[in-house]
Parts: C-alpha cells; sequence; structure tokens
C-alpha cells in the first residue's frame, strides 16, 4: 500500500464504523413495558467446582423480590470436586423454593454446562428460564425488570452483565475488563434490537421454556461450548420470534473479572471458539471493529499526523465513547476520560493476541475439562 493513501483509506473506514455505530445505537428494544406480565420462572445456576462463590450467588438469589409462589432456582452441581456441592446443598435448606440437582452423567450427547442445563430444564414446568453462573451476582429486581420486556412475540431477554471483584478488589485490569464487558455488550445490544442478533451472554439470559420444547431442547440442536449462542441461534434461525438485548441498571448481572490475563484470553479464546458459526453480520461487526481500531497505531507507526488522520482516529474514539457512555450512565457506573484511552488500547492488544493465538487453539480447557 502506498503510504500516501493511509490516511485517505483510514479516515474511509473510519466514517464507515461511526455511522455504523450510530446505527447501531439507534436499535432499542420497542420500548414496550409488560408491567402486568408475571410468568411462573426457574432460576437455573449450572456450577462446576465454585466453592469461593457458590455461596455468594445463592444469598444474592434469595434476595430476589419476584413473587416465591411463582419462582424456582435450581443450582446444579456438574460433578463438583471441591466441596461447592456439599456447600450448595446446606444453602438452600431454609429455602422452599430452591433445590440442588446434582448431575452425576452426561445424556444426549450433551456434556458440561449444556448437558446440565438441559437436566435442569427438564425439571421445569414454568413458563421462562432464567439462567445465570455461580460466580456472578443477581440485584434483586432482575427478574422483575427483564419480564417487562417480553411480549407475544420474544422468545429470548438477555441482560448485560458487567465485570467486577466480589470482594472489594480494584485495579486497573479490572477496569479494563469491565469496559469490554460493556464495550462488547454494546455491540451486540445494537445488533440483537435491529433484528440482527448475533451473541448474547448465557449469565444473563432468559428464555421462553416452550420455545426450547419446540425446537427440540439442547439435545437437538446438538453440542457446543458456548450453549447460550447456540440457543440464540436455534431460535433465529428456526422461528419467527423477536431475541431482545436490554440495557437497564436493575436487569445487569454481576460477574466476578479474573486477576489474571491468561485467564482473561482462555475466556475470549472460548467466546471466539463458539461464536466460530455465527451468521455473516457477527463477522462484519468484529471485523469492522478491529480494522477501525488499528488506525490509530497504523497512523502512528507510519507517522502521518495530518488533519485526515486526526479525524479518522477521532471518529472511531469519539463514537466508541458516545457508545460507552450511554451504557455506563445507564448502569450508574462513574469512569474517567483516561481510562476510556487506556481501555482503547487494551481491546487492540488484546485483539491481536487472540488474532495471533486462535489459529492454534485446538481444544477449549474450561472447569477443568477440555472440549
Amino acid at each position: 500500500m502506498h503510504h500516501s493513501l493511509i490516511p485517505q483509506l483510514s479516515l474511509a473506514i473510519a466514517m464507515g464504523y461511526f455511522f455504523f455505530i450510530l446505527y447501531l445505537m439507534r436499535n432499542n428494544p420497542d420500548g414496550k413495558d409488560n408491567k402486568n406480565y408475571r410468568p411462573t420462572v426457574t432460576v437455573l445456576v449450572p456450577f462446576r467446582n465454585e466453592a469461593n462463590e457458590i455461596e455468594g450467588c445463592i444469598e444474592s438469589l434469595k434476595g430476589l423480590t419476584y413473587p416465591r409462589k411463582k419462582l424456582q432456582i435450581i443450582l446444579l452441581n456438574d460433578a463438583s470436586e471441591d466441596g461447592s456441592g456439599q456447600l450448595a446443598h446446606v444453602a438452600v435448606k431454609d429455602s422452599p423454593h430452591m433445590q440442588v440437582l446434582d448431575i452425576t452423567e452426561n445424556k444426549n450427547g450433551l456434556m458440561a454446562k449444556m448437558n446440565a442445563l438441559a437436566q435442569g430444564i427438564r425439571q421445569s414446568q414454568n413458563e421462562l428460564i432464567f439462567v445465570t453462573d455461580a460466580d456472578c451476582r443477581v440485584q434483586p429486581d432482575w427478574i422483575d425488570e427483564t419480564v417487562r420486556a417480553y411480549d407475544m412475540g420474544t422468545a429470548m431477554v438477555a441482560g448485560i452483565t458487567v465485570a467486577r471483584d466480589h470482594r472489594g478488589q480494584t485495579g486497573m485490569f479490572y477496569d479494563m475488563q469491565q469496559l469490554d464487558w460493556i464495550f462488547l455488550q454494546s455491540l451486540a445490544i445494537g445488533a440483537a434490537n435491529s433484528d440482527k442478533p448475533f451473541t448474547v451472554m448465557g449469565n444473563n439470559l432468559s428464555f421462553k421454556r416452550k420455545v426450547y420444547i419446540d425446537l427440540g431442547g439442547f439435545e437437538k440442536i446438538g453440542f457446543s461450548v458456548d450453549e447460550d449462542h447456540a440457543l440464540m441461534q436455534a431460535i433465529r434461525n428456526n422461528t419467527n420470534y423477536k431475541i431482545k438485548y436490554i440495557l437497564k441498571k436493575n436487569s445487569a448481572v454481576f460477574t466476578q473479572g479474573f486477576s489474571k490475563f491468561g485467564d482473561f484470553i482462555r475466556q475470549r479464546q472460548r467466546w471466539v471458539k463458539g461464536g466460530l458459526g455465527a451468521n455473516w453480520y457477527a463477522y462484519l461487526v468484529v471485523l469492522l471493529t478491529f480494522i477501525a481500531h488499528l488506525i490509530t497505531p497504523l497512523i502512528l507507526i507510519t507517522h502521518h499526523y495530518g488533519i485526515t488522520a486526526g479525524t479518522a482516529i477521532g471518529l472511531v474514539f469519539g463514537v466508541d465513547y458516545l457508545m460507552l457512555t450511554r451504557a455506563l450512565d445507564e448502569l450508574r457506573i462513574d469512569t474517567g476520560k483516561l481510562k476510556f484511552v487506556m481501555y482503547q488500547g487494551f481491546l487492540l492488544v488484546y485483539s491481536i493476541v487472540l488474532a495471533v493465538t486462535m489459529p492454534f487453539v485446538r481444544r477449549i480447557e474450561w472447569k477443568g475439562r477440555q472440549f
């Protein structure tokens, strides 16, 4: 590429990215607020070797304000080896609407979390299934806020997940993870609400049990390391139902962030592996986002300083800041401009690490298992 074309090409890519993000930001749920909808709900919490987290998760579930007579909570102990199963059994003794189901075998070709969820869903007769993880903390109004987004034409509602440290530890790495979760989900929220969903987070997810059954369940869908993505794709490809992704403070779930960069990368590798069968729109979003964020280092490396190059960088930074700020304001999270600038570098660095390492990733390790 002739160096003189770099600023012009960068500006063209930046403008495309800028208007694409603005388009995604226009797409929010249709605004319907079904306040009178009070379906029966089953909450499923699959876990394996979560002795440090399971009691905190259960305590947050006990704080749910949803009517107990319409609520069932099943903790799915997926062959834990660290005593977390015993801890869960003790923690739910005083709560009749809560139970622990010990998963002792794989059934129908399923494994791991997907197998646990499939067995848990068989124990439910309720209208909606909610799913979260043992390393998460839910808010009291989590269910109340989420069910409002349902209507006759909606089969799945995802909510935003926020990374943090439950023990109160702080630091720049936790801040970067928090911004990354919110940034990636902001892209997914815009896509889902423009009727082009490409991903959801399985730790803040709900869906209609009847739709799941009509699809044949996970048994028909087939095993995947990203069961949430697989179910979303099945609904999108085989039904006319809507999939919504809501950005509301009270429906947010908090997940435990990582203390090590290697663990963070391995989680992202699992996401990439599970999303390889995604639709073309997902690839467009990922590719455009990745290329747009190469503009700044490309311009700095080639020393193309000027109005055109500066405008390109400004468009990318500006629209990212606009999208993140909107989400952060809704979630009542305060972050400074310096952290935003640092996140731009963090996003670029780990994206390059993923691009370089993914061709060599043959198997995914998760919770002591390989897939």
